[in-house]
């Protein structure tokens, strides 16, 4: 049995452990911010030399806004691994395989071919899809790259084998998932055909409370010049755990509140 100062001890090593997790994620959370409002304000100067026919200025800041939507994309995925307490996440991911065996027989999901969930009901669908993702991507049979830059978005390979070259960020895969599911585009009519963002997933849908989440809903992160920065698949609603693509992992993003930026400027939106 512990002594009283053994336990006291733990209790203050405990104490420093957390102290520094969170110093961590505030650390991460300004990181990410200074460095996509730095990338937002590059792309700004590029559009704007270009419109003057400055080719060779614009160039030079859109080689800027790339370096800097490189740190704020690596910030933002030490925000979600602080956030969502990676430590744990491993064993979560390697028993999502008995999970999704589970969910197979009581909900009748099922897949058909290696990019198409069918069967249940959508939220169903959603949940499963995700975390299907999730699993292809520790397994390595799903590509985890992250690029808002490239060749067209490949929404059929949501699941499996998305081809690199292309753009894969957190609007693309949350779109992607409807797309597996057989579901509309949360970006709107015509979105899987053009292409979607955090913006055009904003317009659309019905804004739903905490309370009223579901799984499969999207969480959307608000602010910067162009309004919304991140996205987010609600996973568990009361968990209020997600999943997504915000980084060069396809993961667990928040575990125990939806706030991952710590400023309370997100809203929840619905399309099913």
């Amino acid at each position: 049995m512990k002594t009283l100062r053994q336990i006291r001890k733990a209790l203050a090593n405990l104490a420093k452990r957390l102290a520094a997790r969170k110093d961590a994620l505030s650390r991460a959370r300004r990181r990410y911010k200074k460095f996509h409002a730095l990338a937002e304000r590059e792309e700004q100067r590029a559009a704007h030399a270009r419109s003057r026919g400055k080719t060779v200025r614009a160039e030079r800041f859109e080689r800027r806004q790339q370096s800097r939507d490189k740190k704020a994309t690596y910030w933002r995925g030490v925000i979600r691994r602080e956030f969502s307490k990676a430590q744990g996440l491993e064993q979560r991911i390697e028993d999502r395989e008995a999970q999704l065996k589970k969910w197979e027989k009581e909900h009748g999901v099922f897949m058909e071919g290696e990019n198409k969930v069918r069967g249940g009901n959508p939220e169903q669908r959603l949940r499963y899809a995700i975390h299907r993702a999730a699993l292809n991507y520790r397994k390595g049979t799903q590509p985890g790259y992250y690029s808002q830059s490239g060749a067209e978005r490949k929404y059929s390979h949501g699941l499996y084998k998305y081809p690199f070259g292309h753009i894969w960020d957190c609007s693309t895969f949350a779109d992607a998932m409807y797309y597996v599911c057989g579901l509309p585009s949360p970006s709107g009519a015509g979105a899987y055909r053009t292409g979607g963002w955090t913006g055009t997933e904003l317009e659309h849908g019905r804004k739903v409370s905490e309370s009223e989440a579901r799984s499969g809903d999207l969480v959307i992160y608000l602010g910067g010049s162009l309004g919304s920065h991140h996205v987010e698949v609600v996973d568990d609603p009361k968990k209020k755990t997600t999943i997504g693509h915000g980084d060069s992992a396809i993961n667990i993003g928040c575990n125990g509140s939806y706030d991952l930026f710590g400023d309370g400027n997100y809203t929840i939106h619905r399309y099913v």
